[in-house]
């Protein structure tokens, strides 16, 4: 199995986790009104918060290093693939940062649609040839 697909495992199982608990923190934790208490210092004492934003950092280095990897093998359909993943990954995360400080419903619905197209790029690579 070469690299590229190792690293594509480690992506979309990573991604799966995130996901669930994005989930478990979007359906359960409810996040207190600004006034209460300032969003990022709520977030930061909930583990399933901090255990989804610890995963989504692993997410963008993992990203990163498919990138890098593909743009040294010169794999052309490679360097698209992971480039655009990295940018639904990198459309998540600053959902997720917005999310945090807003409990916008639309933020959710970005991150999630940038998971979605991060999942399937990841699939993609190890299908492709």
């Amino acid at each position: 199995m070469s690299i590229e697909k190792k690293y594509s495992w480690a992506m979309l199982i990573t991604l799966a986790v995130s996901f669930v608990l994005g989930m478990i923190v979007n359906l359960f934790i409810e996040f207190p009104e600004a006034v209460d208490e300032k969003p990022w210092a709520f977030a930061m004492k909930n583990i399933f918060v901090v255990s989804h934003i610890v995963l989504g950092t692993i997410l963008v280095t993992l990203a990163i290093i498919l990138v890098i990897k593909s743009v040294r093998s010169k794999d052309k359909i490679g360097k698209i693939i992971n480039s655009l993943g990295l940018i639904a990954i990198f459309i998540a995360a600053a959902m997720g940062s917005e999310f945090i400080e807003s409990q916008n419903e639309v933020s959710s619905l970005i991150m999630a649609i940038g998971f979605v197209v991060s999942f399937l790029l990841y699939s993609w690579n190890l299908v492709k040839k």
